[in-house]
């Protein structure tokens, strides 16, 4: 039987208290519409996509409803967003940037690229933003 070496163990512990520490900060430089502190956390392979425990919102979901835009020209740079991430309330972040930021533009370069990812991952995109009819079953 082969056995992990505490040394290994120790290592993938860190990996994972690292990771959660990266997003973290991550999530708070986006609520407070931080663009340089982003690029630092991204340069220090920041999870991009990591949710936010209390609300499961993205950096992407706050830089939208905040109106952002040098924090969203940064993550834009970096490719690695997920733009069809829903958050905790199932909202896209196109939907917060129109609802909340009051950011016509920014909601529409977003939707754009909700639209670019679902056909890239052969999804349908007038399937992202249909509300269902059918009441939820108890």
């Amino acid at each position: 039987m082969f056995r992990k070496s505490p040394d290994r163990l120790e290592r993938r512990r860190g990996y994972r208290v690292n990771y959660m520490e990266l997003g973290l900060e991550f999530v708070e430089a986006a609520r407070e519409c931080n663009a340089a502190k982003l690029q630092r956390l991204l340069d220090r392979n920041a999870p991009v996509n990591y949710p936010d425990p209390w609300d499961q919102s993205t950096a992407l979901h706050y830089i939208a409803a905040y109106r952002a835009r040098p924090a969203l020209r940064i993550l834009l740079k970096s490719g690695k967003c997920d733009f069809l991430i829903r958050d905790g309330q199932g909202r896209l972040p196109s939907q917060l940037a129109r609802e909340y930021g009051h950011d016509d533009a920014m909601a529409r370069l977003l939707l754009i690229k909700e639209v670019q990812q679902a056909q890239a991952q052969g999804i349908d995109p007038m399937t992202l933003y249909r509300r269902s009819a059918r009441k939820p079953a108890f």
